[in-house]
């Protein structure tokens, strides 16, 4: 079974139990709820699409995945962090990509950005962009084989605090793969990089530095 059933009711029930904590919390003070936000932990679903004239957006059909954030505020407006995401894809041009029928694509990012507001803040806005690694899991049956690469990415994400301690968030991103893949030189730029924009929406933990 692919990831896509699995995040929607996911990501729902984890949305669900957000509004009810967050209700919960409403008896604790405003100001000591803002004190709490130094760091923020993320889980989101991501709901991809491959871009431009590549093995990826050609041969792929990439399915919705799940993306995990650690973010640690160096003073009131710059974060750095780590990101994490994985997602699958069904193969739907074997005659491009290769005689497998699906993958597994994750994606591993140190980032560091940007927040328009400070961080005691109720309301985020924040710009980020990170490098990192990718790395494509391709199968068949029971024959496996890796691709791998260099990647970078930059994002955008909202977020909103219910209590102290959950949030809302929503953002897009856009990443570019480099990939280690070896091929014959006429197909080089064909499966050299990949592109994809994604969006997504899920919910943000603040945990007090």
């Amino acid at each position: 079974m692919y990831l896509n059933s699995k995040t929607y009711v996911g990501t729902l029930c984890l949305l669900c139990a957000t509004l009810v904590l967050g209700r919960a919390q409403d008896t604790i003070s405003v100001d000591q709820g803002k004190s709490t936000k130094q760091v923020q932990m993320r889980i989101a679903t991501i709901f991809p699409k491959a871009v431009g004239n590549n093995f990826l957006s050609k041969g792929y059909d990439v399915k919705p995945g799940l993306a995990t954030e650690l973010l640690i505020f160096c003073g009131q407006h710059y974060f750095m962090g780590y990101q994490g995401a994985i997602k699958a894809a069904d193969v739907n041009n074997p005659s491009l990509v290769g005689q497998f029928n699906r993958s597994t694509i994750q994606h591993h990012y140190v980032q560091g950005g940007y927040s328009f507001f400070p961080k005691a803040n109720d309301l985020g806005l924040m710009l980020g962009v990170g490098a990192g690694f990718t790395h494509y899991r391709n199968s068949r049956d029971d024959v496996k084989f890796h691709d791998n690469g260099f990647s970078l990415m930059a994002n955008t994400t909202f977020n909103y605090r219910l209590s102290s301690l959950f949030g809302v968030v929503a953002g897009m991103q856009f990443s570019h793969d480099f990939m280690n893949t070896i091929t014959a030189p006429e197909v080089k730029s064909f499966f050299d990089s990949a592109q994809t924009l994604h969006y997504s929406v899920g919910i943000v933990m603040y945990v007090k530095g």
